[in-house]
């Protein structure tokens, strides 16, 4: 059986200061930045450490890690689970007749937040909630939903960002906002939404301008079923296979953060926070906003610090941020597009072949950019990078992002998981009677590789497992 993977790399000219990463792979794309990098060396082994069954699929999220070593991650079934460093359960919560899309987020001292969907009469409506280490519910907030006629959801996950031993809580949400003319009486209805430690709205500014012909967003309800008629067409292929995001949806924007000092964008008590979105031509439009969490004046929080239209009839992978205000976008026509911050304005570009619908991952020498049949490889100076193989190389079809360490990255996909040195010259390939397709791996501190898997039962995944390598 012949399987169509390439593998795209991404390259930063002369640039590359990556967001320091945390101890612990914490929350989706590993840190702050999005940029699924972990300042460690790997060893990632073949074979399975230990598996644990879930009760359900896996929808576009992943695994999110403590410092404590405990595993949490949800399903769409709406049950959100706690697993021991050693793979025994510690905890779970199902929200009853809901859905799970996101990433869980941790907290510093333990806690836990994640979204969770409902149905709302004939909508789907979002909820941010705090989970308490042991999987109790601490507390929940619907995102607000100031258009009486639409229900606000988002099938991105949330960014946990502290100052001086202040959390806040970031998401972007889609239907939120009431009609708001921007520029020309160009509209949205999508925020960033900022809430602090206890649930309150804290901060909030639109983003982006309304688009009708085209849209993102595949967790809305749960499309997870769709993905089972696109693998049969990819095991038993007819013909030329569709976009991934056909049968999946393409996911929202989850926000990248970065609190280095970066002229007129950031600082250490100031972060920049960047995400996509659609506007009214059905352009791509990158937001970048400047949080400020000790003004007094709600509107003075968040400030527009630039945006910009970045490809027409495009949908936009979730931005990557470097520390040094380099920004990295996957688009559905293709290309990677890179963003200096200091020069408002594109550096470059690469054609990855396919598309790209999570952001690449970034190192400080080698970026890594998965699409939907491919995986590239690039140097930080611009450059393909020096393989053994093929770059950018075929790859079995994946929607999920990468996870990278100082030695290693990891690209799971239909058929198994593969890991690689970045010459593409020693891979391992792992656990190849199960499917990863749309569930973001992470990586601990410790070396250990983390990835949901969703084994076919009768075409249709009833269930999926946490696996451990």
């Amino acid at each position: 059986m012949t399987w169509r993977f390439v593998v795209g790399i991404g390259l930063v000219v002369g640039l590359g200061v990556v967001a320091p990463s945390r101890a612990e792979w914490d929350q989706v794309y590993g840190n702050l930045g999005n940029t699924g990098f972990a300042d460690i060396e790997t060893n990632i082994a073949v074979a399975p450490a230990w598996r644990f069954s879930l009760d359900g699929p896996v929808d576009g999220s992943g695994p999110a890690i403590a410092p404590d070593g405990t595993v949490y991650v949800a399903t769409a079934n709406g049950t959100f689970w706690g697993i021991t460093a050693t793979g025994d359960r510690r905890c779970s919560f199902n929200f009853t007749e809901s859905s799970i899309v996101s990433t869980p987020a941790v907290v510093p001292g333990g806690d836990v937040m994640i979204l969770v969907q409902r149905r709302k009469f004939d909508e789907t409506q979002a909820s941010l909630v705090r989970m308490s280490a042991d999987c109790g519910v601490v507390w929940e907030v619907e995102l607000p939903h100031d258009e009486p006629s639409l229900a606000s959801v988002t099938s991105s996950s949330v960014k946990v960002w502290s100052f001086n031993g202040e959390p806040f809580f970031f998401v972007h949400s889609r239907n939120s906002h009431r009609y708001d003319p921007l520029v020309d009486g160009e509209d949205t209805f999508h925020d960033l939404l900022v809430y602090d430690r206890s649930g309150v709205l804290f901060a909030r500014l639109a983003v982006g301008r309304r688009c009708v012909e085209i849209g993102g967003g595949g967790g809305g309800w749960n499309p997870f079923g769709d993905l089972w008629d696109w693998i049969d067409g990819v095991i038993s292929p007819g013909g030329a296979v569709p976009p991934i995001y056909e049968a999946l949806g393409w996911p929202d924007s989850t926000p990248a953060i970065v609190d280095s000092f970066i002229t007129d964008f950031s600082t250490p008590s100031s972060p920049l926070v960047a995400v996509t979105e659609h506007d009214g031509s059905c352009f791509g439009d990158l937001n970048v906003f400047q949080f400020f969490p000790e003004a007094t004046k709600f509107e003075e929080r968040l400030v527009r610090r630039w945006e910009h239209k970045v490809e027409e009839d495009a949908l936009l992978s979730s931005p990557a941020v470097t520390a040094d205000g380099i920004i990295a976008i996957g688009t559905s026509n293709h290309l990677v597009r890179v963003y200096d911050l200091r020069q408002k304005e594109q550096i470059w570009k690469w054609d990855v072949k396919a598309a790209m619908m999570n952001p690449p991952a970034i190192s400080p020498e080698i970026w890594v950019a998965a699409t939907d049949y491919y995986v590239t490889i690039l140097k930080s100076s611009g450059h393909l990078a020096d393989t053994r193989r093929s770059n950018p190389a075929g790859w079995d079809s994946t929607a999920c992002g990468v996870a990278m360490s100082l030695n290693q990255f990891v690209v799971p996909n239909i058929e198994e998981v593969t890991s690689s040195d970045f010459e593409m010259g020693q891979m391992a390939h792992g656990a190849t009677s199960d499917r990863f397709v749309n569930s973001h791996p992470a990586i601990s501190a410790r070396g250990r590789l983390y990835v949901v898997s969703q084994p076919l039962v009768n075409q249709m995944s009833e269930r999926s497992e946490l696996i451990a390598f």
